[in-house]
């Protein structure tokens, strides 16, 4: 199985769809210009979209020619794009997907997760999204997304560690427990 790691970007100002630029990224790198070509066909210009390096990649791939509409139809055309691919990947090697801090995603990476999600039981992809729960309920629009999203999964909840975790954690870490002074206050 193929992991591949996309990081939503905590600080603000990241461009749109960063964690999949990051994923799709991965995934294109190790591939010859002329596989990838015959591999996303038509679909290229509507994946350059969000991973704009591929105009240099691929020959014949225009950064002009690449759509910008931000149309309701062109962002449908291109999240099927960015699944296709995923799909043609996975049917060689399966694949795990990872986004970590989603919670600090903009609303169209959301959204291709969200398209995504409904594709996944035809896909030998796996996906984990990881998010802080109390940051994913203060924006509601994101909250909602997120519900839909794992409305088409498995939602698991994790909470933090006990006190005698964290000195287990760092025992089987440093190979010492932490000093009693560490512990809370009587």
């Amino acid at each position: 199985m193929a992991v591949v790691w996309g990081r939503c970007w905590e600080a603000g100002g990241a461009p749109a769809y960063w964690p999949w630029t990051q994923l799709l990224r991965a995934l294109v790198g190790a591939v010859a210009p002329e596989v990838l070509a015959a591999k996303l066909g038509s679909r290229a210009g509507r994946l350059a979209e969000i991973l704009p390096e591929l105009c240099g990649k691929i020959p014949g791939l225009d950064g002009n020619a690449v759509p910008r509409s931000e149309s309701a139809d062109a962002r449908f055309y291109s999240f099927d794009a960015v699944t296709s691919f995923l799909g043609i990947v996975a049917a060689e090697r399966p694949l795990l997907l990872v986004i970590d801090d989603l919670h600090r995603a903009d609303l169209p990476s959301l959204l291709l997760l969200k398209f995504l999600a409904r594709e996944l039981s035809k896909l030998p992809i796996d996906l984990i999204a990881t998010a802080r729960e109390f940051e994913i309920r203060s924006d509601p629009d994101v909250a909602r997304t997120i519900d839909e999203i794992a409305r088409e999964g498995t939602s698991i909840t994790l909470g933090g560690l006990s006190l005698e975790d964290s000195a287990s954690l760092i025992e089987t870490s440093l190979g010492t427990l932490p000093p009693q002074s560490l512990g809370p206050s009587p």
